[in-house]
């Protein structure tokens, strides 16, 4: 019989399917080195990430999102190194499946999760996608391309689903996003000094679109508002761990000190409102109990706000013709609800405008695109595999936001049952949290995961990033596991309770 591993499969087996890659890659040596010389890194980064403890892989993935993926392609120009932590996520799902069933737990009374109350909308989400792909006959590479964006990061969701120790995973996690977003600062100050700096603002392209940290894009633009949201969840949980006096406050105050000063360099308008949006999440509870502490914080975090607006303006935004600092903020990102707005440089509608684009180009006579959509991949206007089959249709991208994209790839049913799925899970979380009571340490953890899941549900009508984005698309299924998590951890702690020595776990 063949030696088995912790997680219940044969690396003989992994090495079996390689043994054709290695044949292939000779082959390929002679005709075309360079793909060759790719095959071969892919094939062994693989095969390591099938070895490696499966917490070391979750983090990886995390850190290929969020740090390596976005600087390869900023730096170097390589946007298909983003691809990295989607293909990392689909070796994730793959480790916990095969690990679901390791010989080593099925002996053991183990507790069984129940259904999360987002699972409803996101199973009807997914069937849409298919749906539609197959209703629209949509091409094969359009929906390759998609299923990169669409589905591969869900592999995280069921990483963590099937996770033995998901309290000990999600601390992991927990403490590399507050490590990536400190890491941030020195990125971005070399990003607006040596970098934006030396641009000029045109019509088509703004100095500080530049900065985006390590979260990738280019010059001309890229995941700034990602890099923003990401910094403002680091933030939430940081903020609960001094609500909750697990941090000192000097440790707050230095924390604050490396990630605000980011949030003023990255031009993201939308930090604004952000910024108290996640005080008042963390801090409403003490509305009763701490009054002060609420009132103070809450302040703070309003002169931090506009202190952030004063240094866009400042720095981005010119003159404010007498305007106060705030008309002038608002008179900036008019923009944003500007109906017909169109830039004929950069080819791009703005927020509302692209949503009028649709609604103006699709009715409830043709039912089929309006409630299903055009396929997945459809809105695609930029793409080195295929270009969408609605986005070729027009001079301009049409896919800016996350809601443009899933309303003309899945249509209006795709888009309400997205929105749902974050909701539910949101208010989920929510409830698990309160039920936990003020001694679990989780609850920190499912406060963090639950703030996170509204700003990625707000971000869905701003950036494109919660279906296309590697670091938000991980963060928005991480969280989403606390769902499940909090769910069978309250209803089973007396099954837990009734084994007999602690389990050794692998991952």
């Amino acid at each position: 019989m063949l030696a088995r591993s912790p997680q219940g499969f044969s690396p003989v087996l992994i090495w079996v399917l390689i043994v054709p890659l290695v044949l292939l890659v000779s082959l390929l040596t002679a005709f075309a080195p360079g793909q060759s010389v790719a095959l071969v890194l892919g094939a062994a980064f693989v095969s390591v990430a099938f070895i490696v403890p499966q917490s070391w892989l979750i983090v990886w993935t995390l850190i290929f999102a969020a740090l390596i993926g976005g600087s390869i392609e900023y730096f170097l120009g390589i946007g298909q190194a983003n691809w990295i932590p989607f293909i990392l996520s689909l070796v994730l799902a793959a480790r916990a499946i095969l690990g679901s069933n390791s010989p080593t737990l099925a002996g053991q009374p183990r507790a069984t999760q129940p259904t999360a109350l987002f699972a409803v909308p996101a199973w009807i989400f997914l069937a849409i996608l298919v749906g539609s792909a197959v209703a629209n006959a949509a091409p094969i590479l359009q929906v390759l391309a998609a299923a990169k964006n669409y589905l591969l990061m869900w592999g995280v969701l069921i990483a963590f689903a099937l996770q033995p120790d998901f309290k000990r995973a999600t601390l992991l996690v927990w403490k590399w996003i507050l490590v990536i977003a400190a890491f941030q600062l020195p990125v971005a100050l070399y990003q607006k000094f040596f970098i934006a700096s030396k641009l000029s603002n045109t019509s088509g392209s703004l100095s500080f679109d530049a900065i985006n940290g390590t979260f990738g894009g280019g010059l001309l633009g890229g995941r700034s508002g990602a890099l923003a949201m990401f910094i403002c969840i680091a933030l939430a949980y940081a903020l609960i761990q001094w609500r909750d006096k697990k941090w000192k406050t000097y440790q707050l105050i230095a924390y604050l000190m490396v990630t605000l000063p980011t949030l003023a360099i990255v031009e993201v308008k939308a930090t604004v409102f952000w910024l108290p949006a996640i005080v008042l999440l963390v801090f409403f509870s003490l509305i009763n109990r701490r009054p002060l502490t609420f009132v103070v914080t809450l302040i703070v975090s309003l002169l931090a706000a506009l202190g952030i607006l004063y240094v866009y303006q400042q720095s981005y935004g010119g003159t404010t013709g007498g305007d106060s600092l705030v008309a002038a903020f608002l008179r900036q990102i008019y923009y944003v609800f500007d109906p017909d707005r169109f830039n004929p440089v950069t080819r791009e509608l703005g927020r509302m405008s692209v949503l009028t684009h649709w609604w103006r180009e699709n009715s409830i006579g043709d039912p089929l695109h309006f409630l299903l959509g055009y396929g997945p991949g459809a809105s695609r206007g930029v793409s080195t595999i295929a270009v969408g089959s609605v986005a070729t249709n027009y001079n301009f991208l049409i896919d800016i936001s996350a809601a443009a994209a899933l309303l003309w790839d899945a249509g209006l049913l795709g888009l309400l049952t997205f929105l749902t799925m974050l909701l539910l899970g949101a208010m989920q979380i929510k409830v698990m949290a309160r039920k936990l009571g003020n001694d679990e340490s989780f609850k920190v953890n499912l406060e963090a995961a639950f703030i996170a899941l509204l700003l990625i549900l707000s971000s869905v009508f701003y950036v494109r990033d919660a279906v296309d984005g590697p670091i938000i698309q991980f963060t928005m299924f991480f969280c989403l596991g606390h769902a499940i998590f909090g769910q069978g951890k309250r209803q089973n702690a007396q099954n837990q309770r009734l084994i007999a020595r602690p389990l050794t776990y692998y991952p």
